[in-house]
């Protein structure tokens, strides 16, 4: 049996306070404002209105989500490197929870060949499940973190009674501080049931595909728009997932437009909206790939003044969000779409707006 943790950090706030910092402010006579209480949610989900210590994740034994709070502890002489605790306290502060798998229940019926497999393997299966669970929260927009390190043989929760040099910490994401935004309305903390039930299955349903298929460049899209990388990487890599879901023919634009207003539009008023959303957005698509201006900066200004720029990061947003809202209905499905069935919403778009033709 061995337990992992997979501590998730919210993105919100300002930088965590460290000793080094606390000695230049006190210098400079200066009084830092830290990240606020309220983001302890940002981790931790509020269920139908209750604040839960754990959550039990559906059909998955062994796999919950559990609260957790920095409290200043000292964790260097736990943990198997003597420079493992400098990696982990840039995030400490900013932790409220952490996905807890206990391995001892992967074996028949769930997992029947776990127990057989060696310890890498072992490991790429956490890595791919405590993925699955991250990715399906972020479908339903509990989207407020990311998983900077990983630990092996201990929680967080139970750091500090672990035996000495016994944790292994495992560092999971290059960067130290996240960057992510989102559309309005599109980030909550509030989850229902109901929705925590859709993860449960949203991470079988992934399984399925990812053994299945290549979801290669939707998985690390997804992942790298939280990382502290150029806006113009993160768009490429965000429309390369796209059009590897949408799979356009002969035109690309036109066929991202179409098959995304056929997808995602419930109305005939959604799908010429939806067209002409994704219209605008692979305009800058172009932009970002072919080298144009893109989230461009005219040297030391006030970026918030830069209505140009702020136009390119709005359209990083949409399109992340697009991302996402596609691949929900894809893992809502079950499925991947078929050729022939994009096909077919190619051919019932034009028959629904024969005029949009001729001004794409």
């Amino acid at each position: 049996m061995t337990i992992w943790s997979i501590p998730l950090r919210g993105i919100r706030g300002k930088k965590p306070r460290n000793h080094l910092t606390d000695q230049i402010d006190h210098i400079m006579g200066k009084k830092r404002t830290y990240w606020k209480k309220e983001y302890i949610h940002d981790t931790r989900p509020i269920i139908d209105g209750n604040i839960l210590g754990k959550i039990e994740i559906p059909y998955h034994p062994g796999m919950a989500i559990v609260h957790y709070e920095y409290k200043g502890e000292g964790f260097e002489s736990k943990l198997t490197h003597k420079h493992s605790f400098q990696h982990m306290m840039p995030h400490l502060e900013t932790i409220f929870s952490e996905i807890v798998i206990d391995d001892s229940y992967w074996k028949f019926p769930y997992m029947p060949d776990y127990p057989d497999h060696n310890d890498f393997e072992k490991y790429q299966t956490v890595v791919m499940q405590s993925t699955c669970l991250m990715t399906a929260l972020k479908l339903i927009d509990y989207n407020r973190f990311f998983a900077p390190f990983s630990l092996k043989n201990s929680t967080l929760n139970d750091l500090e009674n672990a035996e000495e040099s016994s944790v292994e910490f495992i560092l999971n994401h290059p960067f130290q501080i996240p960057m992510a935004t989102f559309s309005k309305g599109r980030s909550k903390s509030r989850i229902t049931s109901k929705e925590i039930e859709w993860v449960g299955n949203a991470m079988t349903t992934m399984n399925k595909l990812f053994f299945n298929d290549d979801f290669t460049t939707t998985m690390e899209a997804m992942s790298y728009y939280y990382g502290d990388l150029p806006v113009r990487a993160k768009m490429m890599l965000i429309w390369s997932a796209i059009e590897d879901l949408l799979r356009p023919k002969k035109s690309i634009r036109y066929g991202v437009k179409k098959r995304f207003a056929m997808i995602l539009g419930k109305t005939d008023e959604e799908r010429k909206e939806l067209h002409d959303l994704v219209d605008s957005l692979y305009q800058k698509r172009n932009s970002a790939t072919h080298g144009r201006k893109f989230a461009w900066v005219h040297g030391v200004e006030d970026i918030f003044e830069n209505n140009e720029l702020q136009l390119d990061l709005s359209t990083l947003i949409y399109s992340y969000q697009l991302l996402c809202d596609l691949f929900y209905q894809i893992v809502d499905n079950g499925r991947r779409y078929t050729d022939d069935e994009l096909i077919r919403m190619d051919e019932e778009y034009e028959e629904k707006f024969p005029n949009k033709r001729s001004k794409s």
